[in-house]
């Protein structure tokens, strides 16, 4: 076996083995193993596909196998050399994708001219890194084998409920990602949306004009709504981080709201780009890091995808042979979701449904003018690059979003007089602001058939929203949470 070991590159199978095995092992709470296998068997190929070429050029399997490690670990684990660099180098000019690509370059021709030239068997380097992966290997196993489940957050909220009310409507949630509310747009842009508030108000519809988010971004803001509580503390010492982001990703998938709502007989219905329990997004999540992506988002690869996304998405062939996020592709996201959502509006059921509806609208890219009308990719992109001030565009989009508002709204209380109708935002507008409390400032309206809105206040906030609904709808006795915001500082470019 020994001799195997020293004259058989057995590395160049554990390298892609060891590379998926330690991602999955970092990331096991978030999807399950054999989502894996695909992405493995396609590294492998890969891989092979590289140690052959280099095998025909070198005329030696053990120098190819040392070639295809150093190429294919440069290209698989780019991205922890790059924050490694990034964190400990006091010089930005060390961390440049030109200086380590280049760099990468010149020491790999520099390591094939001395590995055809040399006489010597590398047998030594061989044995030394076929028990270098299989240590890794076997320590990533154990690390899976010891690892505790990581417990979600489960508050129970739904043990709480102690109506007998079987009154249950359909519950249509509109939720416009980034739409600031009408007392923000009126006070710090300028804008007046009254327009909008008097169709709401003439649709029977509650304004919430103080209404805030609790959190400045997404993935918290609707983590906390769906689950009707804040969130477990994060450190406040550093940046958000991905572990962060995806165990608020996990709570969005296994809420508090739709678990309650289901053990009332309710059927969700998902119309937004977010994972729910049995539930999956029924559009693209390419700019969403989830599954086997928060493995490969570390590659080469995606690391250039995202620092040159902006490029890339210039040119219709890159974006269709590249990672990146298209914004047509989002563009036909939102168009899917709304059409789903008014689908939904038209038809009747004998289930009670909570339809979920999440609209990447007014959030950047501004992909439509004031009246629904497409922009050319160079407006999309300039404004992207800043190259053009993003508020007057932002504006616009506010209007083409009340113009699938007023469609959506006036859809559900024709077809369905007798829904719930929750319009809401996740949080407000983020470019450039002045003051941070502006981005917490959210739409929020509300429509009751039942018309009693005794229970609700102008200042709610996102962890009391679906409290306040349960008690006023069902009966239950939910307590309301004081209303605070948190600040979280972003420096990992979550929405």
């Amino acid at each position: 076996m020994k001799r195997k070991l020293r004259t058989i590159p057995f590395f160049v199978l554990l390298l892609p083995a060891f590379f998926v095995l330690h991602g999955y092992a970092a990331n096991s709470e978030y999807f399950v193993f054999s989502h894996t296998l695909p992405l493995f068997g396609s590294l492998l190929l890969a891989t092979c596909l590289v140690f052959l070429i280099f095998r025909i050029l070198l005329k030696d399997a053990r120098k190819a196998g040392l070639m295809t490690l150093y190429c294919m670990s440069f290209f698989l684990f780019f991205g922890a050399v790059f924050d490694f660099i990034k964190a400990y180098s006091p010089w930005k000019f060390f961390y440049k994708y030109s200086v380590l690509c280049t760099g990468f370059l010149l020491t790999a021709i520099i390591l094939f001219i001395r590995l055809r030239k040399i006489k010597t068997d590398p047998v030594r380097a061989v044995f030394f890194f076929n028990i270098l992966f299989a240590l890794f290997i076997l320590l990533d196993l154990c690390s899976l084998l010891m690892k505790q489940p990581w417990k979600r957050v489960n508050h129970s909220l739904s043990a709480t409920a102690t109506s007998n009310n079987n009154v249950r409507p359909d519950i249509f949630v509109l939720l416009f990602d980034e739409y600031a509310s009408s007392l923000s747009l009126k006070q710090h842009y300028h804008f007046d949306n009254s327009a909008t508030d008097s169709f709401l108000v003439s649709q029977g519809f509650h304004l919430l004009p103080n209404s805030k988010s609790n959190y400045p971004n997404t993935v918290p803001s609707l983590a906390s709504c769906l689950n009707m509580d804040y969130l477990p503390p994060v450190r406040t010492d550093r940046p958000v981080s991905r572990e962060d982001v995806q165990r608020w990703s996990d709570m969005i998938r296994n809420n508090e709201v739709m678990a309650f709502l289901s053990k009332k007989g309710y059927e969700i219905r998902n119309h937004s780009f977010f994972d729910f329990k049995g539930h999956p997004a029924p559009v693209s999540q390419r700019w969403f890091s989830t599954d086997t992506k928060l493995i490969t988002e570390e590659t080469l690869l995606s690391r250039i995808c995202v620092e040159f996304g902006w490029f890339i998405r210039q040119y219709e062939f890159l974006r269709k042979i590249l990672p990146v996020t298209s914004y047509k592709e989002q563009e036909q996201n939102n168009d899917k979701c709304i059409a789903g959502v008014m689908k939904e509006s038209q038809e009747r059921s004998n289930t009670p449904r909570f339809v979920y509806g999440h609209f990447l609208i007014p959030h950047f890219p501004y992909y439509k003018d004031k009246n629904g009308n497409s922009r050319p990719d160079s407006i999309v992109n300039a404004v992207h690059l800043e190259q053009l001030p993003p508020l007057p565009y932002y504006l616009e989009y506010v209007q083409y979003a009340n113009i699938e508002l007023r469609k959506i709204v006036s859809s559900i209380r024709r077809n369905n007089p007798d829904a719930i109708i929750i319009f809401m935002s996740d949080h407000g507008y983020r470019w450039h602001i002045r003051d941070l409390r502006e981005v917490y400032y959210a739409q929020n309206a509300i429509y009751l058939p039942s018309g009693d809105y005794s229970k609700f206040y102008d200042s709610v906030t996102h962890v009391n929203q679906f409290r306040v609904i349960f008690n006023t709808m069902f009966g239950d006795k939910f307590p309301l949470l004081k209303d605070s915001t948190v600040f979280l500082e972003d420096d990992f470019g979550f929405h």
